[in-house]
Parts: structure tokens; C-alpha cells; sequence
């Protein structure tokens, strides 16, 4: 039919339709059947991508569901990530009730299992020197009967990293992975440049800003009164 418009969205089709007649892959031993094939290659990658996005967007709102639920909060974060992370906890905890505290500074065991608390643990590389931290809980857990049916309804861990497949991953309930090119090897290198997180330390940061920033709009919170009430 005069007129009709292609549905026809191979790059080969395209091309051919595309006006570019001076144009012929063949002179460069390409045929239109190699361009499909490579079509056929990047929108399965672009396929892939939707996927995990798709995915991460539901962790991220898991994420949330969890941080805004709290009244206790463990941040299990060291260096730059615990410098990058607290200040978007703290006004988290400012924006309703919720106790924070670092991995450090965490009270004992029973005063916080009877309440919803979450352990989130911030970590590029999501070694297993963090996730042993994550797990060192739950082993203090363990050891008492009484505390188990108790943490399985109140305590969930939570970790946010940069690498897929991490050993954090493996031992936290909810683990949100930020896709950025910002590490140089795997997570349990020695190599002394192992990981270079700038990228992963500004990601984790905006977040975790949602956490507190939209509770706060939907509550008309300015971010100035958060900022006037950090401790």
C-alpha cells in the first residue's frame, strides 16, 4: 500500500529505508542479516537493563517501606560511606520517630529486638568483612531461643552496595545494588586501589535521601526544620 508505514524495526530495514542509497554494508563485508544479528544482541542488552532497573526500583521501594517503618536503625557503614550516609539517616530520623545509631554505638541485643528495627549496611563493595558484621547480630541472636521469634518479626537487614553477587548480599533480606562504574576490582581484593567509591558514596547518598524527603514533603516538612533539629 502506497504510504504504509513499516513496522519493521530491524537496523537492516531501517537502513534500507532510511534514503542513505550511497551507503552499501556489503562493500565493507556487512550484510543486512549481520546488522539484525546485532540488533537482535543490543536489544536483548537493553532488555537486560529494563529488567534490573525495573528490579532495583522495587528493592528501592522495599528500601523505603523498611527505613520509614523504623524506630531503630543500625548503620553499619565505615569511612566515606558512613560520612556520605548519616547526615541523610539522621534527617530520617529527625522526620519521625527513630532511633539511630552506627554499628559501633549500637545498643545491646534487647534493648531494641522488641521494636522494628533495621540494620543498614552501606558498602561499594559489600566485602565479606561487612556482611560478617551484619551476621555478627544475628549469631548474638542465635545463641538465645527466646530472641529468635522475636527477630524474625522486628529485625530486617538492609544493604545498599555497588556490586553485584556481593557477600553482603547474601546475608541481608532486602539488598539494593547501584549500578555504577566506580570500582576498579572485585570486592575481596587486596589490590591496594581495590575500590574507588566517590560515584557509589554520591548514589548511596541520593537514596537514601528519599527515605526522609518524602515522608517530609507529604507531611510539609521543610528541609530547614530537618536541618534545625539534628542532634
Amino acid at each position: 500500500m502506497a504510504g504504509a508505514i513499516s513496522t519493521d524495526l530491524s537496523f537492516g530495514n531501517i537502513l534500507h529505508n532510511s534514503g542513505l542509497t550511497t551507503i552499501n554494508p556489503a562493500s565493507y563485508g556487512i550484510t543486512l542479516e549481520n546488522i539484525d544479528n546485532l540488533s537482535d544482541a543490543w536489544h536483548k542488552t537493553l532488555d537486560e537493563s529494563v529488567l534490573k532497573i525495573k528490579k532495583n526500583l522495587e528493592t528501592l521501594d522495599k528500601v523505603y517501606y523498611l527505613l520509614t517503618n523504623a524506630e531503630v536503625c543500625i548503620l553499619n557503614a565505615e569511612d566515606n560511606s558512613l560520612m556520605a550516609s548519616w547526615p541523610e539517616m539522621n534527617r530520617h530520623t529527625q522526620e519521625r520517630p527513630c532511633s539511630l545509631y552506627t554499628f559501633e554505638t549500637r545498643p545491646p541485643i534487647d534493648d531494641y529486638i522488641d521494636k522494628k528495627t533495621v540494620i543498614l549496611t552501606v558498602s561499594g563493595s559489600g566485602n565479606s568483612y561487612m556482611a560478617e558484621r551484619v551476621n555478627s547480630i544475628y549469631n548474638g541472636i542465635r545463641k538465645y531461643p527466646d530472641r529468635i521469634e522475636r527477630a524474625d518479626k522486628n529485625l530486617r537487614s538492609v544493604g545498599i552496595t555497588a556490586t553485584y553477587n556481593s557477600p553482603l548480599e547474601k546475608v541481608c533480606d532486602v539488598c539494593l545494588t547501584l549500578d555504577g562504574n566506580n570500582k576498579t576490582s572485585s570486592a575481596e581484593s587486596d589490590h591496594p586501589r581495590k575500590y574507588m567509591g566517590e560515584g557509589f558514596e554520591t548514589d548511596a547518598r541520593y537514596a537514601l535521601k528519599g527515605s526522609w524527603m518524602d515522608p517530609a514533603i507529604k507531611k510539609g516538612i521543610p528541609e530547614s526544620a530537618l536541618r534545625k533539629r539534628h542532634r
